[in-house]
């Protein structure tokens, strides 16, 4: 059972290349891309609003909540272009 199951998985390796050495680069670079451009705005502009919902409410460290939700969204939008920055700069 064992010797079949290799040559089925050798067989699939060599007829199917492409799809048996997925690469790690396309992997890391779809992760990249998920989370900088869906869940990294969403989660700051939820900071956003509940920082202002604590600010309506007059909660007293609401504007220090606020001033560190803007910190890390305007952190957060810069940082596809400072991550393809040093991209370019290390691959050349």
């Amino acid at each position: 059972m064992k010797n079949r199951m290799a040559r089925i998985i050798a067989g699939t390796v060599l007829l199917c290349p492409l799809y048996s050495y997925a690469s790690v680069e396309t992997m890391m670079s779809n992760l990249q891309s998920a989370i900088l451009n869906v869940l990294a705005p969403v989660i700051c502009i939820c900071g956003i609003i509940f920082s202002g919902f604590k600010l309506a409410m007059g909660d007293e460290s609401a504007k220090k909540t606020l001033l560190w939700s803007c910190i890390g969204t305007v952190a957060t939008f810069t940082a596809p272009s400072l991550l393809s920055f040093l991209q370019n700069r290390v691959a050349s």
